[in-house]
């Protein structure tokens, strides 16, 4: 006999207790209220150390001009008035800040200090041409506006403002400055630069086309349609390429000739570039960390920079001059063509091996903000000064300062400087100690004595900042020997 299935008929009939909704309890309650204050308060507590910050740099220079001889001691104790201000009303700065950040949150990458670092740009500025001061803080600020609009969620205003004003900074120091490098870069090259990076502002421009679709032999309507096509963006390369094409060749042709007469120097940029890419399958042999792979690709960044300084060959640093140019165009040309068309997965694997947080930040998908602000950070100390150990700023810092702070302080950092930060005291002091050393083995004594409170300062503003540090460490530490 097959055995029938029972099924139990519901009551209807039946009826329920009603829901009895017990109250939470009032510390829960309290939680819940709670939960947005705490996070109010970390905000003005990172902004305040920013500013604190800002305030030791300003000291730092006062300092380093006694140190150096380079003014007299009221005019320094005159400068002191600023970070006794700052102190003072730090609280309102730190209000003023969060508001600008208000104003902006849909545009920043992320809350940090204005003031911070606008003002050492506004001081290097200033410093560099006091005339017309007025006059060149109009290009920094257009140019500040379009990258907040054009590419949200990728700086904060302070990083764009740094951007913005780099290339006046450059033309006035090469103007005004005979310590600055005498081997400027060419105009033309610079302007095919600044149209990469509009093309790359406006990578995201459309257009309509008609699109002819064919069946079974036939044609049917033609249909518009509107798909993403980076139309300005290669108006405005095509454009300057054409403008530049000579320079660029010639530029081109005198860096190769400058590396087959430095071809140890070549082959030994070469064999670093081919090994990048082991370096992510050594990391999983030694189980190293990502951090621990992004400050390998510091370091190995750093010998590149620093055998070009110190090579012994006359056209040694020329060489490096010539070759961080080509690159940095290189980069900007590939990080267009990623952020227009869709990158093999291969590629974009490679690129965030070595992004950071603040690359992830981005509103855009494949922006990878970190090996162009590296390479930036090393580069310009090479582009702007002669002296060896002044343009080796970037790699003490950068590469030597930032990369051992973030190994050493993520297997011992304990002690953090503020609660929800991430940077800690040892590393701060790992970070101190490692870059007077590298100076100390590299360079002459007196470059020891020149660097001792810029390093302590540089250190110090990188364990606050918000910002991105291969951009502000490297402003910082310019500022003190304008």
């Amino acid at each position: 006999m097959a055995k029938t299935a029972r099924h139990r008929t519901p009551d209807r009939n039946r009826q329920f207790p009603p829901k009895v909704e017990t109250p939470a309890p009032q510390n829960a309650q309290k939680s819940k209220t709670d939960e947005k204050p705490p996070d109010e308060h970390l905000l003005k507590t990172k902004i305040k150390f920013e500013l604190i910050g800002c305030i030791i740099w300003i000291l730092g220079h006062g300092i380093h001009q006694i140190q150096t001889g380079r003014v007299e001691h009221s005019a320094v104790y005159k400068l002191c008035a600023i970070p006794v201000l700052m102190s003072t009303f730090i609280n309102s700065l730190a209000k003023l800040d969060i508001y600008l950040h208000n104003c902006a949150k849909n545009q920043v990458s992320r809350p940090a200090s204005t003031i911070s670092v606008v003002l050492p740009t506004m001081f290097l500025l200033h410093k560099l041409d006091p005339s017309n001061f007025l006059q060149n803080l109009l290009i920094p600020n257009s140019i500040c506006c379009s990258l907040l609009i054009f590419l949200p969620k990728v700086f904060t205003i302070g990083e764009a403002y740094m951007l913005s004003a780099f290339p006046v900074i450059y033309q006035v120091s090469s103007i005004k400055n005979p310590d600055f490098n005498k081997n400027s870069i060419p105009s033309s090259i610079i302007s095919l630069i600044f149209a990469i990076i509009l093309a790359i502002i406006f990578h995201k421009s459309t257009m309509k086309l008609k699109m002819i679709k064919m069946k079974n032999g036939k044609f049917k309507k033609s249909k518009t349609e509107k798909i993403q096509f980076p139309v300005f963006s290669l108006i405005i390369l095509g454009l300057t390429l054409c403008l530049s094409f000579l320079d660029l060749t010639q530029f081109t042709i005198s860096s190769l000739s400058l590396a087959c007469q430095n071809m140890k120097l070549t082959c030994f940029w070469i064999f670093i570039c081919l090994s990048l890419p082991i370096v992510p399958k050594i990391g999983q042999l030694f189980n190293f960390k990502k951090l621990d792979l992004r400050k390998t690709f510091h370091l190995m960044f750093s010998l590149i920079f620093l055998s070009g300084v110190l090579s012994t060959s006359t056209t040694g640093k020329q060489l490096l001059q010539n070759a961080s140019i080509l690159i940095l165009i290189l980069g900007l040309f590939i990080q267009f063509i990623i952020l227009t068309f869709k990158p093999p997965k291969n590629v974009t694997k490679f690129f965030s091996t070595f992004s950071d947080e603040k690359d992830c930040s981005s509103a855009f998908e494949n922006m990878f903000i970190t090996p162009i602000t590296l390479h930036l950070a090393m580069a310009v100390p090479v582009w702007f000064f002669e002296s060896e150990v002044l343009a080796c700023l970037g790699v003490i810092s950068i590469g030597v300062g930032d990369s051992f702070a973030g190994i050493f302080g993520i297997r011992y950092g304990s002690w953090k400087w503020f609660e929800g930060s991430t940077k800690s005291l040892q590393g701060t002091f790992a970070s101190i100690i490692l870059q007077l050393l590298s100076v100390f083995l590299i360079f002459e004594n007196d470059d020891l004595f020149r660097l001792f409170v810029p390093i302590i300062t540089g250190s110090l503003v990188e364990s606050f900042t918000n910002h991105i540090d291969n951009l502000i460490v490297p402003l910082i530490l310019i500022t003190f020997f304008v």
